[in-house]
């Protein structure tokens, strides 16, 4: 096809219009064939998407991002809760920990621990 284009391109046939129009079309169908052949290259240099020139298997299917990890309490959280609220009355303790549903059970758990009489 470029062939094609490179002889219409340089063709002195017709009238001066009509060399003009065939000129034009060639210079776009020579783009469209460079283009064409950048955009293969540009996959031919990719993995991804060698396959479609090659006749190789597409490549496995990218592996499922990991799941996102656990929550957990921010240690300003904690040191909020151990030198704050827990000095607090138990209705400030309580409004505190509703405001921080996600935390209250890991501080609840800690508050426990700390609670919890040492055995010698």
């Amino acid at each position: 096809m470029a062939h094609r284009a490179k002889a219409a391109f340089y063709s002195k046939r017709g009238t001066q219009q009509s060399t003009r129009c065939t000129c034009i079309d060639a210079i776009k169908e020579i783009l469209f064939l460079r283009a064409s052949d950048f955009v293969t290259q540009m996959e031919m240099a990719d993995p991804r998407d060698r396959w479609g020139h090659t006749g190789e298997l597409p490549p496995a299917a990218a592996p499922e991002p990991p799941s996102k990890k656990e929550y957990r309490t921010p240690q300003g959280t904690i040191d909020a809760f151990f030198g704050w609220v827990v000095r607090q009355d138990q209705a400030y303790q309580a409004r505190w920990l509703a405001e921080h549903p996600r935390d209250e059970a890991h501080l609840r758990k800690l508050w426990e621990d700390k609670c919890k009489p040492q055995s010698k």
